[in-house]
């Protein structure tokens, strides 16, 4: 550990570049590559699938079956038989089925919604503090460390002269140092 006193003295220097970025390609760029979006879309897709899955249970279905032998072992031939199937006596089942997967679609369509507008909200954070650390590092540049050493410097002659306040030098101090923790 190094002692409070002990003056460090960086090697290397700070450079700053300024980017600019496009707030609607940044979202639309997060928009196609974020994963927990695309498990949501694909999630709604499959209870989509349930929904349509569970309302073709309660249809009837056409059969058709071929068979190379026949029912009796001695013979040999072929038959084909059609057939409908209706589901008669589900007691509802289908219907409660299909109204259970038309919620998981609501819920899920919901939950997508939600997802989307978080990953929106995340995206314009993030670019607005990118602006506000741009705007941060360019007014550093114009001088603005310089600028609270200079009031610092007039607030302390200013005590010494009898000018200003004990209360507006420790004011000055405290803007200063604040500017070097910045």
């Amino acid at each position: 550990a190094l002692p409070e006193t002990a003056k460090l003295a960086l090697t290397d220097t700070l450079t700053f570049a300024q980017v600019t970025y496009s707030l609607p390609t940044l979202l639309s760029l997060a928009l196609k590559e974020r994963p927990e979006l695309r498990s949501a879309q694909h999630l709604r897709e499959a209870r989509e699938a349930d929904l349509h899955a569970s309302r073709a249970a309660s249809q009837p279905d056409l059969l058709i079956e071929a068979r190379r032998r026949t029912l009796d072992p001695a013979g040999d031939g072929g038959s084909i038989r059609f057939g409908i199937l209706f589901p008669l006596l589900d007691f509802r089942k289908s219907r409660a089925e299909s109204q259970s997967a038309k919620s998981a679609l609501q819920e899920q369509e919901a939950l997508s919604q939600e997802t989307l507008r978080t990953i929106q909200l995340e995206v314009r954070k993030a670019y607005r503090a990118l602006e506000q650390a741009q705007k941060t590092v360019l007014s550093f540049q114009a001088g603005r460390l310089e600028s609270a050493k200079k009031l610092l410097e007039m607030a302390q002659i200013g005590y010494e002269k009898g000018a200003t306040s004990y209360l507006e030098r420790i004011d000055a101090q405290q803007v200063y140092r604040s500017e070097q923790v910045e």
